[in-house]
């Protein structure tokens, strides 16, 4: 495990919901509702590891549904047209 403290490996509130492309009010949502990636309180400042939002984002993957997967391609079909 890495324990080197880089500083650029964590990211506020602000830059998370623009990364994410969601508000920072559904960041806040989420942790008070103990849902969404691990945070950290450093000084009274909320970070989150990037390495704890990859997780996160790759435990989030979903895998389409065989409709959906149909919907879309009926779509890019009529675009064609």
């Amino acid at each position: 495990m890495n324990t080197t403290l880089d500083a650029a490996r964590f990211l506020t509130t602000k830059q998370l919901s623009k990364f994410l492309g969601i508000p920072e009010g559904t960041l806040r949502q989420w942790r008070c509702s103990e849902v969404g990636p691990k945070w950290h309180k450093l000084r009274g400042s909320v970070r989150y590891d990037k390495s704890d939002v990859e997780n996160f984002l790759h435990e989030s993957e979903r895998i389409p549904s065989v409709r959906a997967h149909m919907e879309e391609h009926l779509v890019s079909i009529s675009s064609q047209r």
